[in-house]
């Protein structure tokens, strides 16, 4: 699987709209080197808040933070977990963000 379907199938599960994907995609397939291969962990609101707290106003019937690690990997890693995909509820006032980080080598 080509990385921009890889990408394209993991923010469908969790939901990004048409723009939030294509503003991803727009970003990270730029910033990720074209022959390297790369483990996704996302990290999801409770982890990032506890990171980055935030304060809205007014506040938002709903807050969805979702953030990747990409992580450079040479081989293929054994007893990967598959993460807990929660849905992005949209209902009411409505905050997504997105974001992600490259990890150390």
């Amino acid at each position: 699987m080509k990385r921009e379907e890889a990408l394209n199938a993991v923010l469908e599960l969790y939901q990004f709209n048409e723009q939030e994907t294509k503003d991803f995609m727009e970003f990270w397939l730029n910033k990720l080197e074209e022959n390297q291969n790369y483990m996704m962990y996302p990290q999801e609101t409770e982890c990032v808040d506890c990171q980055m707290p935030m304060n809205i106003s007014p506040a938002p019937d709903h807050i969805r933070r979702i953030w990747f690690g990409f992580e450079e990997v040479t081989e293929a890693k054994e007893n990967v977990t598959e993460p807990e995909v929660h849905e992005i509820e949209r209902d009411g006032f409505t905050v997504v963000e997105w974001g992600g980080f490259l990890l150390d080598k």
